[in-house]
């Protein structure tokens, strides 16, 4: 195999996807384009739950050497609702997406921060981190975000 910057957004929506809460607070969970495989659309309003889409922002390989491959990558991880159903649902699902890591040695049973990304092809095991967070309000469109970290080091 040949090293892949990307290969761990794959593992990233699978992490997401299975945790049952946050499936079933939310319309689903996507890869940077808000739309599913199968055509299921997606839209911001009243009486509809929240959605999450991940995006890979950026990366580099200033930390590559001559033996071995390293990408560092930044995911940022967002959740969209409308301001007419409150905040609550919102907030609840990027709970979910953080996760439950808490102390200064849990590995988490859901969520990202601390999570340790393993078997993906040509890529060693890999810590997430939670790097920032905030919100991008509008008027129509509640939208909070999370930031996380990876150093994906070639296996």
């Amino acid at each position: 195999m040949s090293f892949n910057p990307w290969a761990p957004e794959g593992a990233i929506i699978t992490r997401l996807k299975s945790h049952v809460a946050l499936v079933s607070a939310t319309q689903g969970i996507f890869n940077t384009v808000a739309i599913d495989g199968d055509g299921t659309e997606i839209s911001i309003g009243a009486g509809l739950q929240p959605f999450v889409v991940m995006t890979h922002v950026s990366g580099t390989f200033s930390n590559t050497t001559f033996r071995t491959n390293i990408a560092s990558s930044l995911y940022q991880v967002s959740v969209f609702d409308s301001p007419l159903n409150g905040d609550d649902a919102a907030k609840t699902v990027a709970g979910y997406v953080f996760g439950d890591s808490e102390g200064t040695d849990n590995n988490p049973t859901f969520g990202l921060h601390r999570w340790q990304i393993s078997g993906v092809t040509d890529m060693a095991n890999a810590t997430m981190v939670a790097e920032s967070y905030g919100t991008l309000h509008t008027a129509d469109a509640l939208h909070y975000w999370m930031t996380f970290s990876i150093e994906n080091v070639e296996a």
